[in-house]
């Protein structure tokens, strides 16, 4: 033990030296746009109808396009790091639905293999997963080309050779998938010896792309396997590591087990307890997870409990429980979850310190693969980390107990760290040019415990990740209740004005004004939400009354201005970020009465509820309310054929848009232009709706180069979305002076210099993109300014495009 330590204290010394000091910034970058890539094809109408059709997707991601496109234009092979959640599946599944031929997927986890062959049954595409325990008949419909994707585990690949060769001669194989591809490495965390022999594979197949898929993999890993699949120049395409929705958090051990479970959880009316979601508990030993799940039964949790030392049966009847929503909790050693396809789990808490950081990484990665906001916590006590390299101790290969030592060094002191969590684990992972996080993460209280006590806060930085709603109309009535009472008393009392209340707290002479009654269709929690919300963007204030009991809310100058400008309907807009409690009616209560028609649903299906739909698939159809199938497949990820299956949801949310809401369901007509990505999104919401008056107060909202949103808001203009231009700086001067130069010879060139270097300089290359942008839509005017020549123009307005 002695040894063991000294041995580890010589290692933490050289990996202090070597890495950056604790008081600098590990060298991380802002990921814009992450793997797009100009010089790329668009994808072809037809092949976003089948993506459509099938998976339920209006667009492909810029890497599984990326992806995608490079398998079926050259047939090359791939390494793919692609972080959970971002839609790796994607691209083996999609290349043998368009093409109508074969994917054989080898993956490590049957579990794993069984949920997604039901969830592409589902979707109308056939899948099976090939064993020794399969039928003839499996094996004489897949001779005859029935399915499309064909799931088998290394050991059954490896001793059915002959079988794919004769699948490729007769039908096609689009692609031979190597799923959790770590586990080819010795020097991953979950090496399988099985995987390394499926290096005869292109040996064998030799035309057939290779596409290495895993969500973990260091340079070094990702070296291995290349050499060992025999990849032939591959195409290496990593996204970034980083998790947005995952909050990071760390904290000591009390040494009270119930105490320290109790943070996580939340007390219900009966007394007892439950988690906020599906939770996943990892302990570093069997004895430690028996231990806290009869701590959280003692709190009245739902769990269940899952390691190495139970029968098969006991582990699957966990499992099955798990993922139908049976059970809220499953405590388990690390033998749990690669095999786990639940996208709904809010939390993974680890109690006990990880053994190295890949490992911790894969395991976090199981929380919020729906994309919605989620908790990884890890409490810990130094002991847990003397014990690991006790254990670690006993290896026999010096080479990979050093190596082990080492990561475990690393996963010491992000535990330690005082500065970003996410930073250090992106270091960890990515090479230094792609170390990037997703844009204003860093030093908020979303990014990790440090960020959320530290010094990166004074920043000041902003996630404008939610979306902006126009509150007008409701804030103008309560606004108006509150000057009709003379601001003379709390929130409550305008409230139960707007809600016709006859209570004493509303006297009687108020009952005679307009605004009596008009917001009786909202709940009073709701007003007091919006209330509150208003007193935090400083429309209303809250003052002392007569006494230090008395609280009035009164009117602010901004909030009077404001109240005075909206009397004209037309200047009646009031953006604001809403929360759940913000919109119950058409969100929170439409999302819980969806959620219980789901478990009803799959339990008559059979099926796991969030295979039927992801929670983020509901919070959409709570926010869009579609009322009939045609607009339930407008919602992203609901493909024709889970649209049909959901279709008694819509019963639901017509019958609650009736009885509840005054207003009709939002989405009441197709969307014309298209979906932006989400930090393009961002930025063209600051500037068009937001209304920051100049492309560079975005830029510095934002902290992001004044390019890069300039980028942004071109893409809005092209993709549909209408632009304030002349607040962009596309005044009327600059657009016939940009007409004159493009009307009038000569621009033979097919060179985008050419019209550049005609441009006067003080118009920049964006007002020229824009107004060319403006032109291809709407053509040149007819007739022409007066101040320009007549002369026709020589170039047609794709070829402008072209140059542009």
């Amino acid at each position: 033990m002695i040894q063991c330590v000294e041995e580890v204290e010589k290692l933490n010394d050289s990996f202090e030296k070597n890495s950056p000091p604790e008081d600098e910034d590990v060298d991380v970058e802002e990921d814009e746009e992450e793997g797009f890539d100009p010089t790329l094809p668009e994808p072809r109408p037809e092949q976003i109808k089948c993506l459509k059709m099938f998976f339920g997707h209006h667009n492909f991601k810029p890497v599984q396009w990326k992806v995608i496109q490079s398998v079926l234009q050259q047939r090359r092979d791939n390494l793919v790091v692609m972080a959970t959640g971002y839609g790796k599946s994607l691209c083996f599944q999609f290349p043998p639905v368009y093409c109508v031929n074969i994917s054989v997927v080898i993956s490590p986890l049957i579990a794993l293999m069984e949920d997604q062959v039901l969830q592409l049954q589902m979707s109308n595409i056939q899948a099976c997963f090939l064993g020794s325990a399969q039928t003839r008949n499996v094996f004489a419909d897949l001779k005859k080309g029935f399915f499309r994707v064909v799931y088998m585990t290394p050991e059954f690949c490896s001793g059915n050779i002959s079988l794919l060769e004769q699948l490729n001669k007769s039908i096609g194989i689009a692609l031979i998938a190597v799923d959790e591809a770590h586990c080819i490495s010795q020097w991953g965390h979950d090496f399988r010896g099985a995987y390394r022999d499926l290096g005869k594979l292109k040996k064998c197949l030799p035309d057939v792309p290779i596409v290495a898929l895993t969500a973990t993999a260091s340079p070094s890993i990702r070296e291995d396997i290349v050499k060992s699949l025999y990849l032939v120049d591959p195409l290496v395409t990593c996204t970034s590591f980083d998790r947005p929705n995952l909050y990071l958090d760390v904290n000591r051990k009390s040494g009270d087990m119930i105490q320290d479970l109790k943070t996580f959880l939340v007390k219900k009316k009966g007394g007892d307890y439950e988690f906020e979601g599906a939770a996943i508990v990892y302990c570093p030993s069997k004895k430690e997870a028996e231990r806290v799940t009869a701590s959280l039964y003692k709190l009245g949790i739902r769990c269940g409990v899952y390691h190495a030392g139970l029968s098969i049966k006991q582990r699957r009847e966990t499992q099955y429980q798990f993922m139908r929503d049976e059970i809220q909790c499953v405590v388990a050693t690390v033998a749990f979850g690669m095999g786990i396809n639940k996208p709904d789990i809010r939390k993974v808490i680890h109690y006990g310190a990880p053994k190295e950081m890949e490992s911790y990484y894969q395991e976090i990665g199981r929380a919020g693969r729906d994309g919605l906001p989620s908790a990884c916590h890890v409490l810990w006590m130094p002991g847990d980390m003397a014990l690991n390299r006790f254990l670690l101790n006993q290896t026999k290969s010096d080479r990979f107990r050093g190596y082990k030592m080492e990561m475990m060094a690393k996963m010491e002191k992000y535990l330690k760290s005082t500065k970003c969590r996410r930073k250090l684990i992106l270091s960890h992972f990515e090479d230094k040019q792609l170390r990037k996080v997703t844009s204003g993460i860093l030093g908020t209280d979303k990014c990790c415990d440090n960020c959320r006590c530290g010094p990166l806060l004074s920043r000041g930085q902003e996630s404008f990740e939610q979306e902006l709603k126009d509150f007008g109309a409701c804030a103008f009535q309560l606004m108006g209740a509150v000057s009709a009472m003379g601001e003379k008393f709390g929130i409550t009392a305008p409230i139960l004005l707007l809600r016709g209340s006859t209570a004493q707290r509303v006297p009687e002479r108020f009952r005679k004004n307009p605004l009596f009654g008009a917001g009786r269709s909202v709940s009073e929690p709701w007003w007091k939400a919006l209330g509150r919300e208003l007193i935090s963007e400083k429309y209303l204030m809250e003052t002392t009354g007569f006494n230090k009991f008395s609280t009035l809310c009164k009117l602010t100058p901004k909030g009077r201005s404001w109240l005075n400008s909206a009397k004209d309907e037309k200047h009646r807009t009031l953006l604001l970020q809403p929360n759940i409690d913000l919109c119950p009616r058409a969100y929170a209560e439409l999302y819980g009465k969806l959620v219980a028609e789901r478990q009803k649903l799959a339990s008559i299906k059979d099926v796991p509820p969030a295979i039927l739909a992801t929670n983020k698939i509901l919070l959409d159809m709570a926010k869009i309310r579609p009322c009939t199938v045609a607009r339930l497949k407008q919602v992203d990820g609901v493909s024709e054929a889970k649209a049909n299956m959901l279709a008694p949801l819509l019963e639901a949310i017509t019958e609650f848009s009736v009885s509840v809401c005054s207003a009709p369901p939002p989405f009441t007509q197709t969307r014309k232009a298209s979906a932006l990505a989400d930090s393009v999104a961002i930025s063209y919401r600051l500037f068009q709706t937001e209304g920051k008056s100049m492309v560079q107060q975005v830029a510095d909202a934002r902290s992001l180069p004044m390019t890069v949103v300039e980028s942004h808001l071109l893409q809005a203009v092209n993709a549909g979305h209408p632009l304030d231009k002349e607040r962009a700086g596309l005044s009327s001067s600059v657009i016939n002076t940009i007409i004159r130069i493009v009307s009038s010879p000569p621009l033979n060139s097919g060179k985008t210099e050419s019209i550049r270097a005609l441009v006067p300089e003080e118009i920049s290359t964006f007002l020229l993109r824009l107004c060319v942008a403006k032109l291809q839509r709407e053509g040149l005017p007819n007739p022409l300014p007066s101040s320009l020549p007549s002369a026709q123009p020589n170039i047609s307005w794709i070829e402008v495009s072209a140059l542009c």
